[in-house]
């Protein structure tokens, strides 16, 4: 485990080898610089979370994402390997799914990208500038990413891309 304590720091290159539980105390801050690079099985946050100068943060397959205090998307993004769990609210700036997660409530202002294996078990919010990205090069069944019963509100992504060869099916 590794926890960071009564100070900040800032991560501007690539973290390895990090340990499967990372855990920001409260007071403590975690801070990404624009090429700053981190995978980490759990994440805790009690202090603050700040990707206000971008950065990566990668959550590995069967992870856990807990915001319990801070978190400042700025222009960073969140990868999630593989199915995760995602606790806490947040607002993304970016987010990337190669599994199912659950974004109940949390609001996308950049990409939501799902990739091969992604899907969204529950509703986002999406901002005014958001993109709804389908990236999972075969065929993918529409899940509760777009609501597209709604017209505006939530599950209603403001643009849409279909790349990668993706076929889009409405359910």
């Amino acid at each position: 485990q590794w926890v960071v304590s009564r100070h900040a720091v800032t991560v501007t290159g690539s973290v390895t080898n990090v340990p499967g539980t990372v855990t920001i105390e409260s007071g403590s801050s975690l801070n990404f610089g624009a090429s700053g690079t981190l995978s980490a099985g759990t994440l805790t946050n009690n202090g603050t979370l700040n990707m206000s100068s971008g950065g990566t943060l990668t959550v590995t397959s069967g992870g856990t994402l807990t915001n319990n205090a801070t978190f400042t998307a700025g222009t960073g993004t969140v990868v999630f390997a593989g199915s995760a769990t995602v606790n806490g609210t947040y607002t993304f700036n970016n987010v990337t799914t190669n599994g199912t997660i659950s974004l109940n409530g949390d609001q996308v202002n950049g990409i939501l990208q799902i990739n091969a294996g992604g899907a969204i078990s529950s509703d986002p919010t999406y901002g005014s500038a958001s993109t709804l990205r389908y990236n999972s090069g075969g065929t993918y069944n529409v899940n509760a990413e777009w609501r597209q019963e709604n017209s505006s509100g939530v599950g209603v992504p403001h643009h849409v891309e279909i790349t990668n060869n993706t076929n889009v099916t409405f359910n």
